[in-house]
């Protein structure tokens, strides 16, 4: 079975959507995040994924999802193993503190994507949602976004590399939501994502 990568910056709306998507869809939401860092807990690691260099990067985005695909062929997860594609919330990169970007979907993951959805939003109101959340360590600085905006798009269609559908949503506002859906309907009744 196949699964479906809901990316975009810090701010774009992946956990709002993700959680509110399986509602409507035969999806299974899977924050990637809170998995790599239970999983970094467990190996020990000290570094904030934030903060990792790509190499680091790397390995435990190699890892998650090397252990993603042991949870589905052995039949079951650690916790919630759910008989429907995964809509996995992850960031196609990670901006760093000297400004710096690193790709986070490693080459292993490919074949066990068969779909992304890209959201995006107006700088502005990134920004507004960064503060309303009230988390530090994610930026205000409008220019950064821009560039985070840009480098989520560039590492995700790097990956992708043609072999699979990209859904690009403004998520300034609400009224794409019906579109996420339709997509995402779509790609469950796909084949390749193992609806019969």
């Amino acid at each position: 079975m196949k699964h479906i990568l809901l990316v975009g910056v810090p701010g774009a709306g992946k956990t709002t959507l993700g959680r509110k998507l399986p509602q409507d869809v035969k999806v299974h939401y899977e924050p990637a995040g809170e998995r790599k860092s239970k999983l970094c807990s467990t190996l020990k690691i000290t570094t904030p994924l934030r903060l990792m260099n790509q190499t680091e990067s790397t390995l435990i985005n190699s890892l998650y999802f090397t252990l993603m695909h042991i949870w589905e062929r052995l039949g079951e997860r650690e916790d919630d193993w759910h008989p429907h594609p995964l809509l996995i919330d992850t960031h196609a990169s990670y901006g760093l503190p000297d400004k710096s970007f690193v790709g986070l979907l490693p080459e292993n993951a490919k074949d066990e994507i068969g779909a992304a959805i890209l959201l995006e939003a107006h700088p502005e109101i990134i920004a507004k949602r960064r503060i309303s959340r009230g988390r530090a360590r994610d930026s205000i600085d409008i220019d950064f976004i821009k560039q985070e905006l840009e480098a989520e798009r560039y590492y995700l269609n790097k990956f992708c590399d043609g072999n699979f559908r990209i859904l690009t949503i403004d998520n300034s506002d609400d009224w794409h939501y019906d579109k996420l859906v339709k997509f995402t309907t779509s790609v469950r009744k796909n084949e390749c994502l193992g609806e019969t």
